[in-house]
């Protein structure tokens, strides 16, 4: 009978699972794991297919003591738990915290849970996806786990294909068919009746291979004293392995691993060149835009800063800072972080236009230009455009010059009286002599 629960996809987290891992796996040795693991691997499919309710809640063939089990026995807090004793009758489908498998399950077995620990039997294939495993007892066919850690004290009937971080076998554990695994760490101590395909940054060998063995290490390969493999070894090292007599029965063929060179990055000579010839034409043609769509705003900024250009630069540079200090209160305070991100889009929009306002003041001073807020801006902008982006591309001053341009064309923008700015730096002109305003609440304008 097949379980019956909601079905889910967790392709997109079984795949970010399986990149973390790869993160474990030496850069040197990932491709030729793929090749070799890849295809053993590919009957974990299925699990990223479907997936019952947390805790494996679903109907099977099951039997305690005579007794079938109920859903609920198969819902308690995200666990399952097979008991000493206790025998199911069917496969497998697991997702939760933990699977522990202590009876006998005559079926296959797909899980994906945080951990995974089989001190019984599962007459079939176990396919985990898991923090950590540990077969303690039997598996009759393969196994197949995906996880930070993967350790053997018992028997695989099958094959063993592993991707972990770290991988240990011991003295006690057999492997009937092949074992291949990618890993940081191995550490293999048991019986492996098949070949050996380990890829790891680190490999350490201490029992015996009944079939040929392939191993690549970034470190020294370490061989223990009970180490015997009947076949052939082919192995990739940075040094030679020193055997003694009777270790490897058949040929030994050693692959040298040079450490590739790494040269820092360079820019390609001419880039930072390309780059700011590329974004001053990009600053020609908005600017452009921006002015012929803003004319008279345009004229009426770049007279503010005619007018006040010391008051402007400290309005800027008041404003430089205090801008992103609220929208990091804002951010915090959680409720307000849409307020938070509307302020900086607009402190960054500001910042990148203010350079325009700037430009149309230089470029009318050179040119010895009026007020003249009726003329297009967009010539005097082109050049005082041209000026700023030299001035800014000089070596060690660019940069003061950058901040300066900002904070003139903060400050004239925020003296606007779109902006209402203005008048808080402004003190209250008093009447002379103490007379009435002269207009009042609803008097016609002239009055």
């Amino acid at each position: 009978m097949k379980p019956r629960g909601r079905r889910g996809r967790a392709a997109p987290l079984a795949l970010a699972c399986a990149a973390l891992l790869g993160a474990a796996v030496p850069a040197g040795a990932r491709m030729a794991l793929w090749d070799e693991v890849g295809t053993g691997l590919a009957p974990l499919a299925p699990l990223f297919e479907v997936s019952v309710s947390p805790g494996g809640a679903m109907t099977m063939d099951v039997e305690e003591d005579g007794q079938p089990f109920t859903e609920e026995s198969f819902a308690k807090s995200g666990d399952f738990l097979l008991a000493p004793g206790d025998t199911l009758v069917n496969d497998l489908y697991q997702w939760g915290q933990v699977l522990q498998i202590e009876g006998t399950l005559v079926g296959d077995v797909m899980a994906w849970v945080q951990n995974a620990k089989v001190p019984g039997a599962v007459s079939q294939d176990l396919n985990v996806l898991s923090q950590e495993l540990s077969i303690e007892g039997e598996v009759g066919d393969d196994l197949r786990a995906l996880g930070q850690s993967v350790s053997v004290d018992g028997r695989i009937g099958g094959d063993l294909l592993a991707l972990a971080a770290t991988i240990g076998t011991s003295e006690a554990s057999v492997i009937g068919g092949d074992l291949r695994a990618g890993c940081g760490v191995a550490s293999l101590n048991g019986t492996v009746g098949g070949n050996l395909a380990v890829y790891a940054g680190q490999v350490s060998l201490n029992g015996k291979v009944l079939g040929d063995a392939v191993i690549a290490s970034d470190a020294p390969i370490m061989i223990g004293d009970n180490a015997e493999i009947a076949g052939d070894l082919s192995y990739k090292a940075p040094v030679p392995l020193e055997l003694k007599p009777g270790v490897v029965k058949g040929q030994v063929t050693f692959t040298p691993r040079v450490e590739e060179e790494r040269r820092p990055f360079k820019v390609p000579r001419g880039a930072g060149a390309f780059f700011r010839i590329f974004f001053f034409l990009a600053a020609v043609v908005t600017g452009s835009i921006l002015m012929a769509l803003t004319k008279d705003h345009a004229n009426r900024t770049a007279s503010t800063l005619r007018r006040k250009p010391l008051k402007s630069l400290g309005i800027g540079f008041i404003a430089f800072i205090c801008v992103p200090v609220i929208a990091f209160i804002a951010l915090v305070l959680i409720l307000t972080i849409p307020l938070s991100m509307v302020f900086l889009l607009g402190y960054a929009i500001a910042a990148y236009i203010a350079k325009f306002y700037v430009a149309i003041w230089v470029g009318s001073i050179i040119v010895r230009r009026a007020d003249g807020s009726t003329r297009s801006p967009i010539p005097v902008m082109l050049l005082g455009l041209l000026i700023l982006y030299i001035l800014t591309a000089l070596p060690y001053i660019g940069t003061l010059f950058t901040f300066l341009i900002v904070f003139f064309g903060f400050g004239a923008l925020l003296q606007r009286k779109e902006t209402r700015l203005d008048k808080v730096f402004e003190r209250e002109q008093p009447e002379p002599n103490g007379a009435l305003p002269g207009t009042f609440p609803g008097s016609p304008a002239g009055a």
